[in-house]
């Protein structure tokens, strides 16, 4: 029978979806960078406030819908033909909204936030087809002949052989997709933990003289059992998220950790990282950099521009008239001291934010991105370098 056909192409569909959204929602909750062909495209459009309805992640949205459509799927596996109407319906609905708010994002994403998101469109494209299943499928059940009254005789006599057959499929189906769906994201998660770039920084070039260089963006005592030296964008979404975390802990651990931050705008993705990072340079000459950085990063969103900089500045005492002066001038030290940053990123060979460095004394232990950091500071290794009976 066709429907039930169409059935069967709607859950490897909503299966589909829910890998992608998956794959997103591990991107949105974990801070990890997803694969995404040539350029940054999924991390500029992941970046942006309309990946976030009501505070929410869209790839979260995306996941239940994709979740509500596969259990609709798999309830008309279960039941007769004739009983499907009311949860098409259901799905008919729910896969109208998805595909109207897809191509909307989609919209978003190629002509204001100008970059493409393949896993987005990938999405968006399995809720357009999706609609069209749907759409088939309701057809299908509007011709159907009414359901004539049978027996369980007739039933077990009516092509038992097909029947048979169809039901062993869908069995399988119901085991194969979830099975293939766990795999998938488990082995898509692991790939995406190795996305942020660390394996790609050059150690041999890595000392103490390179990481903290004289006038570095220093908190706590210079000779403490620990340093944490910080690459960080005040515009990244990831670093807004650990930051705060590893400042805190650094609080919270008086006289055992030095924390260093330094800059790494990535003004491809942030438009105005440039801009928030000369503004903490010149907030650092009036002794106001950690309580400017703060403020900014405590956005937890792109700052809405220039201006909405200039006051986190002044609500955190540096003079307004300054920065302004300041920022107009490009041979200012503000810029230099944030191009000698980047001039290290290159070196070092670091290509995501945050990125940690963590030191004992001139010797470097380790590298974390923003999912390592604070269990790596939780582990033994650090809790006895940290307690003075390591290093």
């Amino acid at each position: 029978m066709k429907a039930i056909l169409l059935n069967r192409v709607l859950l490897v569909l909503a299966f589909v979806g829910l890998f992608v959204a998956g794959v997103l929602s591990l991107e949105a909750g974990l801070n990890l960078a997803v694969p995404c062909g040539a350029g940054s495209g999924c991390a500029i459009v992941a970046a942006d406030p309309s990946s976030k309805l009501a505070g929410i992640p869209v790839a979260y949205l995306g996941a239940l819908g994709y979740l509500i459509l596969a259990g609709l799927a798999v309830m008309r596996t279960l039941i007769p033909v004739a009983d499907w109407r009311k949860y098409v319906t259901v799905g008919y609905i729910v896969t109208t909204i998805g595909t109207v708010f897809s191509l909307y994002l989609q919209y978003k994403s190629f002509f204001v936030i100008h970059a493409t998101c393949l896993w987005c469109l990938t999405s968006a494209a399995t809720m357009v087809v999706t609609l069209i299943v749907y759409a088939l499928l309701a057809q299908e059940l509007e011709n159907m002949p009414a359901p004539v009254e049978t027996t369980v005789a007739d039933e077990a006599d009516a092509t038992p052989v097909v029947a048979r057959s169809g039901q062993r499929l869908d069995a399988t189906l119901l085991w194969v997709l979830p099975a293939a769906l766990t795999v998938g994201i488990v082995i898509m998660g692991s790939t995406m933990k190795d996305a942020g770039g660390l394996q790609g920084i050059k150690m041999s070039k890595v000392s103490y003289a390179t990481l903290v260089p004289p006038g570095a963006h220093m908190m706590g005592p210079e000779h403490a059992p620990l340093t944490i030296v910080e690459f960080a964008d005040l515009c990244c979404p990831a670093c807004q998220r650990t930051s705060p975390q590893v400042k805190e802990y650094v609080h919270n651990h008086p006289g055992k950790i030095q924390l260093v931050y330094r800059h790494y705008p990535l003004s491809q993705i942030h438009p105005l990282a440039n801009a928030a990072a000369a503004i903490a340079e010149i907030a650092a000459d009036e002794n106001r950099f950690w309580e400017y950085a703060m403020g900014v990063l405590s956005l937890q969103r792109q700052p809405n521009d220039i201006e909405e900089l200039i006051q986190i500045a002044k609500s955190n005492g540096v003079s307004e008239d300054k920065v302004r002066t300041r920022l107009q001038d490009p041979n200012d030290p503000a810029y230099d001291r944030v191009s000698r940053d980047l001039k290290t990123v290159k070196e070092l060979g670091i290509t995501s934010t945050p990125t940690f460095f963590m030191m004992s004394g001139d010797k470097v232990l380790d590298t974390y991105g923003p999912t390592q950091v604070m269990e790596g500071l939780a582990s033994a290794k650090y809790q006895d370098i940290i307690n003075g009976h390591g290093g």
